[in-house]
């Protein structure tokens, strides 16, 4: 089930989606803050020629290759071998188009572009670099092992195991901590095969990199990933531990930009916290008028959040409308949180859609998008968050969606309403609970 997620949040759920956040080649959530280190992803191999195939120039094959690596499976090294030259030839070897062919033409260059990529990142960093660049060279170092690992490279594992362990013990503060992300990404994708002890040791390893004045905004991201994923993974309570232990940090560190991010993850702590617990809406319409919260009283409400431009939002449109039709007759209500930046491109995709429940919409033009105030509430790192109510207005489920959104309405209404012909998309029901008038 796919997750849209902001430019600088980030979390799918599962282990797959959520080393994709990690790298950052991710489906709807918050993107990475920019800097050196970040999440290095815009772009890069996440983005470009490793995540989905391409093409290197025509070039011979490179004179020399790693331990066990065939030197006629790599590219050939630009003949200056400094830092610099280097990394700007793996920028644009990674940023190539995909070549014409089958699926295992494209696999066997793409297996070729990322031995070419570890050779050249490995001659970089033995190739005393400056900080920044021994930062960026770490990273495409384990991408570029990740991605032969995934191709089937017997060896990588071992390879990358190495330089994660080389990176995390750098001096360089940031090439240690994309070493981290990676041992982080690692260590999730095997979670269910982790015994109590060996996943605390994680959240100790990762709250000891947080430690000192050196925080960073991006330092921020790592816990809000691995706290959402926790939370997907029911691990709550190692979850909340990470953000009780995390959170003063943030809170009372010196620089303004690190302390900017305590809002999100204090928003994450709280979205953990609310299955069992009654929540109110409030706040203005799209359209015009504020919802009246108390029109909902007794009644089983999914609140939405949601955005246009979000693929799997409309992707699930078709299954909440139909639950709205099979349901409302039975107490079923539906109240969206848009997080549209434009709210005329956002009222034009209601119209469109013509749908029959109210969407919130905040009325500051500058706590919009990801800043909309019940987002930075709830700390919504991905869109659809589909949020269900029972008649008591108490969160019953945090991921009432796709295959679930039925199954837990038959629990708290039993079955749905057969209607003969259920209304059109194109015809929603007059005055639903909470529209204004103009959207009437």
């Amino acid at each position: 089930m796919r997750t849209e997620t902001s430019p600088d949040r980030g979390i799918a759920a599962g282990g797959d989606a959520l080393c994709s956040a990690l790298r950052g080649g991710r489906p709807a959530r918050r993107a990475p803050v920019a800097s050196a280190a970040g999440w290095l992803a815009a772009g890069w191999l996440a983005a470009g020629w490793l995540a989905a195939g391409g093409s290197a120039a025509a070039q011979t094959p490179v004179a020399s290759a790693p331990a066990g690596v065939d030197s006629d499976d790599a590219y050939a090294l630009p003949a200056a071998r400094e830092p610099a030259a280097l990394l700007a030839f793996v920028r644009e070897l990674v940023q190539q188009k995909p070549p014409a062919g089958d699926e295992q033409q494209q696999a066997a260059e793409m297996r070729k572009v990322a031995r070419t990529v570890e050779q050249a990142a490995r001659t970089a960093l033995a190739s005393a670099p400056a900080a920044e660049q021994e930062t960026e060279a770490t990273y495409f170092l384990l991408q570029g092992l990740d991605i032969l690992r995934q191709l089937g490279d017997e060896t990588a594992a071992s390879r990358q195991r190495d330089a994660i362990d080389a990176a995390r013990a750098s001096g360089n503060r940031e090439a240690a901590a994309v070493g981290l992300k990676f041992a982080i990404e690692t260590s999730l994708a095997q979670w269910a095969s982790f015994d109590d002890a060996r996943k605390s040791q994680l959240i100790d390893e990762l709250l000891a990199h947080l430690s000192g004045d050196q925080l960073e905004p991006n330092d921020a991201q790592t816990v809000m990933v691995v706290a959402d994923f926790l939370g997907e993974a029911q691990d709550l309570q190692l979850a909340r531990r990470l953000l009780d232990e995390a959170l003063p940090k943030f809170r009372d560190h010196p620089a303004a930009e690190v302390q900017g991010m305590t809002p999100l993850l204090e928003g994450i702590a709280r979205r953990l916290d609310l299955p069992g617990t009654q929540i109110a809406l409030a706040g203005a319409l799209l359209g015009g008028g504020q919802l009246d919260w108390e029109q909902y009283r007794g009644k089983v409400v999914l609140v939405d959040f949601w955005a246009s431009w979000c693929g799997p939002c409309q992707a699930e449109l078709p299954n909440v409308l139909q639950m709205y039709r099979a349901y409302h007759d039975k107490g079923f209500e539906v109240v969206g949180i848009c997080l549209d930046d434009d709210p005329e491109q956002a009222a034009a995709f209601v119209k469109k859609q013509q749908l029959p429940w109210p969407t919130l919409f905040s009325d500051d033009a500058k706590r919009r998008g990801w800043e909309d105030p019940r987002a930075v509430e709830f700390g919504v790192t991905g869109i659809p968050l589909a949020i269900l109510l029972d008649r008591e207005g108490r969160v019953v489920s945090m991921n009432a969606r796709g295959e679930q959104l039925p199954k837990q309405l038959q629990q708290v209404l039993g079955e749905p309403l057969v209607k003969n012909e259920p209304a059109a998309a194109d015809e929603p029901e007059a005055g639903a609970i909470g529209q204004s008038a103009e959207e009437r």
